[in-house]
This record gives C-alpha cells, structure tokens and sequence, in this order.
C-alpha cells in the first residue's frame, strides 16, 4: 500500500493531506498559539478515520518554509521524526512556489510577499514560473519601486498587512486566502514537480532570515569585534 502524508504548519492554519490510490483526504485546523498542541492528534485521526496506520505511511511531504518560525519547526520535528522512525523519504518545498503553483491559472506577472515582521516580507516575482530564482527578504520601499514599475497580480499575507503603504492602484490583489499555503496545495505542486527524494538528517528548515534573537546576537556580536 502506498500512502503518501503532506504537511504544512507555516502559518495559523495548518494541515494535513493524505492520498492512496483508494484515499484523499484533507483537514485543517486553526490555532493561534502552537500547532504542536492538535497537529499528533489531527495525524491520528485523519489516519485511523480511513483505517490507516502510521506504518501504513510511503513517503512524506513537507513546507519547510519561509513562514512561522514556530510552525515550520513543528512540522520539520514531526517529518524528522516519522522518517527516521518507518524510515521514509521526504520531499520539501518552499512557500512561495506553493502558492505561485496554485494560482497557475491567474494571469502573470504575479507577486507573492510573505510577511517576515518588522516590515519585511519574503518575496519572489514570477513573470514567468522559475522555480530556480531565489527568494528575497525585501522592505517595504523596494517592494513599492518593484510594483511602481509595472502591473502585477498579488498574493500573500504581506500586501494585505500593509495595503495602507504599498502602492496597490494599479495592481490587482487576490484575496488573502489565495496567498496561503495548504497541505493539498503542497500535494499537488509536488505531483507536478517533484523534488529529489531526502533521508531525515537532509530536511531542513527554510527560514530565508534569521530568527529575531539569533539576528539580535549576531548584531551585539558584529558590535563587539
């Protein structure tokens, strides 16, 4: 039997996904605290509701970021530890490709800004979907010199956290939920364009920045030198 579990905690929804060849299915959950509190038992039942068992498992697929610090580790921890444990592959995405994916059908170029706080976003402009540019940590002036230059689609939670600063008049803004990742979304961006397989040592997290006590002690330490 081959069943395959997706999972993205990235931001205040998370989710799982499932799929076998008799199987689909997807849930969610909406925690403002810590995903870790739900994510075991909503693994649990989504599993014994369709007669599944852990062993049951093939391989797994994982949001490693960017997104919540909190929600990514969570969902790292949880891969980590299932494909250590059966053992199983693991296929990690980003965010943004996620998103940009599921919103093929929209005209380009498209715009995805994710928030990272203290007024910076993750970005990516896809004019044309190439998964092999980079993703950038921009502030809020040079994503503004970015839309003043031509007209774009938007996605993501960034455009609408700072629609009262961003230059948004000739620009078309998706709603917010069409600017978030799911575990569905997740499952069918990697049907489409599936990454190379990882052992449980190689998953990362995706973090693009640093967390803010880690950039708060590499800033005293740079002081110091």
């Amino acid at each position: 039997m081959s069943l395959t579990l997706a999972v993205d905690t990235t931001h205040s929804i998370g989710s799982l996904y499932i799929e076998s060849a008799s199987v689909s299915e997807f849930v969610s959950w909406e925690s403002q605290k810590s995903h870790a509190e739900v994510i075991f038992l909503q693994l649990e039942t989504l599993l014994s509701k369709n007669n599944f068992k852990i062993q049951d498992i093939s391989q797994l697929i994982v949001n490693h970021g960017p997104g919540s610090f909190t929600g990514i580790r969570i969902a790292i921890n949880l891969i980590k530890t299932l494909s250590y444990a059966l053992p199983l592959p693991v296929f990690c995405y980003n965010t943004l490709d996620i998103v940009a994916h599921s919103l093929s059908s929209h005209q380009r170029p498209l715009l995805i800004a994710i928030n990272a706080h203290s007024n910076l976003c993750y970005f990516k402009n896809y004019e044309s979907f190439d998964l092999d540019s980079d993703i950038q940590t921009l502030e809020l002036e040079e994503l503004n010199k970015i839309m003043n230059t031509n007209s774009f689609v938007l996605a993501g939670d960034y455009f609408h956290l700072m629609q009262s600063q961003l230059s948004l008049s000739q620009q078309k803004l998706l709603n917010l939920e069409h600017g978030q990742s799911d575990a569905k979304k997740l499952f069918e961006f990697h049907q489409q364009h599936p990454a190379p397989a990882l052992s449980w040592k190689d998953v990362l997290p995706f973090y693009v920045r640093k967390s803010s006590p880690e950039e708060k002690l590499e800033k005293n330490n740079s002081k110091k030198l």
